[in-house]
């Protein structure tokens, strides 16, 4: 039974030559986050959590694992792809063009009962507009909800092949030592693209909703103004945010009663009930379960990105939410000031305006986190590819002119092997030497432990011995 006690997560493969010599240079700092050690590059800390260079090493290994991950995608349903695109724009403007709708309907009646008599035609062409739109809106969502699975499976099927072909020619060293990949699947590239799409769109929205704001408000020139204050909140909250997604880490569990209660957890799995049952151990188990979770106590384990995110001072959201309501005191001072800048239809917009606008950049800054983690998951996919291999392939043919009709020789050199990722000092075989002759028949007996399966794996070269040679007919395998 084990526990992924320590996991490497890296936001690129040391991202480029410059990037890695400067980041030789960075000092690490140690985090402990709940049951978590964190190991982090030290930067310099500020109330604004920004590094310019790192954000652009940052955005320029970012984008050309995006751009990879997005041709390789469209390249599998281009004409599919170019629909979904068109539905996804015109998704992203319907709010705009609602609230354009709206903002009509509101202003004739606003201009009706200023006149006492309201433009009944202009109205009704209005309410029918906005309901075809309504309708129009409804048949392509429904008509994309039937299009987007049918991607979503192509994406899949071509990266499910990716990662079985990957995974069925590593060797076994390799896939041992590489504990963290066992998390990717063949969904982890669709969810990354459909990422990246959710945000371009949402971004397209934004612009078409800061747009309108500024139509709307330009009357009394007040538009760019008001657009800036309603971006303020977001542009804080963006600046004061403390991320662990984009950064070089090592994570690993260190606190002892976390880590034996995941690894007791293993064993209500099926592969293990017969051992449960026929050495009648549940109660053991669970009065260990219990001890560990009573000696956890209100220690956090909830995972090291999240923990570091948390704000340790309330100040930041105090000052994000005071500059959330700029857009507020902005057009009720104008109103004060100059009452005739501004009507009431205006400020109506205006108000339903600069909520839209705060909930489409949460939206934004939600699809950002969602991304950060996805792309994370997409480099390690990639990374499959450059994995280093540890038993290479031989190239010599079998059987060779040396075999005899009675077999083959195996033979033994001074072989001493560790099983990768011991703890322990013991070595599976430790200086063995010893030959068999064609058509001999020995049996190899001894405790458990003592190396009788080892022998086999290092014949078939499941491993590699440390030191030593395992030769078959004289050839060293």
């Amino acid at each position: 039974m084990g526990l992924i006690s320590e996991e490497l997560k890296s936001s690129s493969e040391k991202q480029n030559a410059n990037a890695s010599k400067s980041k030789s240079k960075t000092p690490i700092e140690t985090l402990q986050l709940g049951v978590f050690r964190v190991l982090i590059e030290k930067r310099n800390q500020s109330f604004f959590n920004v590094d310019l260079n790192t954000l652009y090493e940052r955005l320029l290994s970012r984008t050309k694992l995006a751009r990879r991950l997005v041709t390789e995608v469209v390249s599998l349903a281009p004409g599919m792809l170019l629909l979904m695109a068109l539905a996804s724009i015109w998704g992203s403007v319907e709010n705009v063009f609602l609230l354009n709708l709206e903002t009509k309907i509101l202003h004739i009646i606003e201009t009706g009962l200023s006149n006492r008599g309201v433009n009944g035609y202009a109205l009704v062409m209005a309410i029918c507009s906005r309901l075809i739109f309504v309708v129009c809106t409804a048949i392509i969502a429904h008509w994309s909800k039937e299009l987007v699975p049918q991607i979503e499976r192509k994406v899949n099927d071509h990266f499910e092949h990716f990662l079985l072909t990957k995974n069925l020619t590593t060797d076994l060293p390799t896939a041992q030592a590489n504990r963290r990949d066992d998390a990717i699947s063949s969904q982890v590239p669709w969810n990354a693209f459909q990422a990246i799409f959710e945000l371009l769109s949402k971004s397209f929205g934004v612009l078409s909703e800061l747009a309108f704001v500024i139509h709307v408000a330009r009357s009394g020139n007040h538009g760019p103004i008001f657009a800036l204050l309603c971006i303020g909140r977001p542009i804080v909250y963006l600046l004061t945010r403390h991320n662990l997604w984009s950064m070089s880490r090592v994570i690993q569990a260190n606190n002892e009663d976390f880590i034996r209660m995941n690894s007791l957890r293993t064993l209500q799995e099926k592969s293990y009930r017969t051992e449960v049952i026929t050495g009648n151990i549940a109660q053991y188990i669970l009065g260990e379960f219990k001890k560990s979770r009573d000696a956890l106590k209100d220690t956090s384990t909830e995972n090291a990105e999240s923990l570091y995110g948390k704000e340790k001072s309330p100040l930041p959201q105090c000052i994000a939410n005071v500059v959330g309501d700029l857009p507020v005191l902005y057009y009720a001072t104008i109103a004060l000031l100059n009452p005739s800048s501004m009507s009431l239809t205006t400020i109506a917009t205006l108000q339903q305006a600069s909520t839209l606008l705060r909930w489409s950049f949460w939206e934004i800054f939600w699809n950002i986190e969602q991304l950060r983690y996805c792309m994370s998951r997409v480099q390690q996919l990639y990374d499959l590819e450059n994995a280093s291999v540890a038993i290479k392939d031989g190239d010599l043919s079998y059987p060779t002119s040396k075999t005899s009709d009675k077999g083959m020789v195996l033979e033994l050199r001074n072989v001493s092997f560790t099983y990768p990722g011991s703890k322990g000092s013991t070595k599976a075989l430790d200086d063995v030497s010893f030959r068999i002759e064609p058509g001999e028949l020995v049996v190899i007996v001894g405790a458990n432990g003592s190396g009788k399966s080892t022998f086999i794996k290092l014949v078939t070269r499941l491993y590699n011995a440390d030191s030593g040679q395992v030769l078959v007919d004289d050839e060293d395998v």
